[in-house]
């Protein structure tokens, strides 16, 4: 694969003012294998989006590639099956293979034996949030920090929950693969003691000397109950054991994607690539789709369809905001429009031999984030900061938010993943990497009192937490710039 060559600020001024050059895009590629970095032809001088894009759904495809069965001692734990072929769900895909966030995150009665808090190695599985055995086949959302997989991300800290029309809280999960899990293993980067810092930072792997990428994968779902067959014949659907906040016991639910973040660490681009995919039924759009884009049907997941305002940023769970049976749904809006470059993106992977016939036709990039400035004069590593990225400050009038996942930031451009993940890298030492600081153990405040027994325990889950007063992320950036 041909390598890109570092982008200069200059390069970057060219296109970022207006000079896009006309460029065939790149033909869909339906592989099993991940792309390593983005490819982008020598001498090309204009905007690069669809190259970018290009990188997004090859790397989609790859992730959503069935993956091995694992063998004894899961040997071949995040490995992908080349011979099955791309749409067959039947069993869990490359990401679903990969370390989730309750398999890194263990619950805070470890803590009381400091020493031998510790998480399985790469190719163990252990004791799941809901207390039931663990294997790679069964899909557990739930988190040993009672409302944790229900909240969205914010600057550092962790927000308030999306519900959908069918008044069911969305759930949230993350999964690492193996370059990206070793250094939280080996260094227990669950532990808030052992969380990086400047003199200590923690530094994933680019994929330097030919050897795997860091990559970091962050889904969400929506509870299909009550959906009508057609409807749900449009999702990729899982059966979960799914964490009842309410109940405070865990069911067996079946779970349709609605979002997927990507975030991958690359030689050429070491502030990560972001790509973010959302399903084409979760909202309907502001704007014309492009020819050929699959489009949204109605009942959309999480808007009415009936012209209603967007809701209110909703309040974090707590001990003192607990949640609810059949809460309120969320009622979301694309704020700003998909890049019309990005929607034919789509259009030619929606359409593609080998994915036309799956249910990931059903699924569009919203959009590739990515840094136009790597290096600063100096030779050290630029921030991740708007004035350095695409989108960005200046080339921010298109989508940079998943309406899912991010659905409270999707404007201004200092909400964008590369300038909120910036702030880790700067505040938490982690290499743009969040997850280890929001949910490292034990939490940040004081704990809330227990939940209420239920037949066979409390599941092993943690209390919530009530968080201490801290200053926002975005605040602080505000101050700072």
């Amino acid at each position: 694969m041909t390598r890109t060559a570092l982008v200069s600020g200059v390069f970057v001024a060219l296109w970022v003012m207006g000079s896009d050059v006309a460029q065939a895009a790149p033909a869909p590629t339906v592989s099993s294998v991940l792309p390593d970095d983005v490819a982008i032809p020598n001498g090309f001088g204009g905007n690069p989006i669809e190259f970018f894009d290009d990188f997004s759904w090859r790397s989609f495809i790859a992730l959503n590639w069935p993956a091995q069965t694992p063998g004894p001692a899961g040997a071949t734990r995040g490995v992908a099956d080349a011979a099955a072929a791309f749409g067959d769900t039947t069993k869990p895909l490359l990401w679903e293979s990969w370390k989730t966030d309750w398999e890194m995150i263990p619950g805070a009665n470890c803590l009381g034996d400091a020493a031998g808090c510790a998480i399985r190695p790469w190719n163990e599985m252990g004791e799941n949030p809901c207390g039931t055995p663990s294997s790679p086949d069964t899909k557990v959302l739930a988190a040993f920090s009672t409302f944790e997989n229900l909240a969205q991300a914010g600057f550092g800290n962790l927000e308030g929950p999306i519900v959908d029309q069918g008044k069911h809280y969305a759930r949230f999960e993350i999964h690492v693969n193996r370059p990206t899990f070793e250094p939280i293993f080996q260094r227990k980067l669950f532990l808030r003691a052992n969380l990086p810092t400047p003199a200590n930072p923690v530094v994933f792997a680019d994929g330097a000397g030919g050897n795997p990428h860091s990559v970091l994968v962050k889904a969400a779902w929506r509870d299909l109950t009550g959906l009508a067959p057609e409807k749900r014949a449009r999702f990729l659907v899982r059966s979960a054991l799914v964490f009842d906040p309410v109940a405070l016991t865990c069911a067996q639910r079946d779970v349709g994607l609605v979002g997927f973040h990507i975030l991958q660490k690359t030689i050429s681009r070491p502030q990560w690539i972001w790509s973010t995919f959302e399903h084409v039924d979760n909202i309907p759009e502001s704007s014309a789709s492009a020819p050929g884009e699959v489009k949204g049907e109605a009942p959309f997941s999480f808007n009415d369809g009936a012209g209603s305002p967007k809701s209110p940023k909703t309040t974090p769970l707590s001990a003192t905001n607990l949640p609810v049976d059949q809460p309120n749904p969320t009622q979301i809006l694309r704020e700003k429009k998909i890049h019309a470059s990005t929607g034919g993106t789509n259009a030619l992977y929606q359409n593609a031999p080998g994915v036309s016939t799956t249910v990931f036709r059903f699924y569009r990039l919203v959009m590739t984030q990515w840094p136009v400035v790597v290096k600063n004069p100096d030779g050290t590593e630029a921030r991740g900061v708007p004035a350095n990225t695409f989108p960005g400050a200046g080339s921010d009038q298109t989508a940079f938010s998943n309406s899912v996942i991010e659905t409270f930031r999707q404007k201004p451009i200092v909400n964008g993943c590369m300038n909120c993940h910036d702030l880790a890298t700067q505040d938490a030492s982690s290499d743009f990497v969040w997850f280890l600081t929001t949910r490292a153990i034990p939490a940040v405040g004081s704990p809330a009192p227990a939940p209420p027994a239920v037949a066979g325990g409390t599941l092993g889950l943690a209390p919530a937490v009530v968080e201490e007063p801290r200053l926002d992320g975005l605040e602080k950036l505000m101050k700072e710039h």
